[in-house]
């Protein structure tokens, strides 16, 4: 017996929807400034990685890879940009996955 396909929407409807949700968000991220956070980790004074590793340690929060992660990618303008608009396409991706 031959397995039906159902009615909606395809593969590729919904890969285009999460990459327009990309530009959307790379968009978003662009125009709105930097959270009090990055300005902070912007400003360190970092010439090795065993000040960035002991700066993201210490900041207070507990987040030691997000901290760490932020202190390098904040330094480059496009690449901050564009690491958070992925981690929000992935939240929303997940959202979608996990409601459907």
């Amino acid at each position: 017996m031959a397995k039906q396909k159902k009615a909606g929407t395809s593969n590729v409807q919904i890969y285009c929807a999460y990459f327009a949700v990309f530009i959307f968000f790379l968009f978003m991220m662009y125009c709105f400034p930097l959270a009090s956070d990055d300005y902070l980790f912007l400003h360190y004074d970092i010439n090795r990685f065993g000040d960035a590793l002991s700066k993201a340690l210490y900041y207070g929060n507990g987040r030691l890879l997000g901290n760490l992660l932020t202190i390098i990618v904040v330094r480059i303008p496009w690449l901050l940009y564009t690491v958070k608009a992925v981690f929000m396409t992935a939240l929303v991706v997940a959202v979608s996955k996990l409601t459907a």
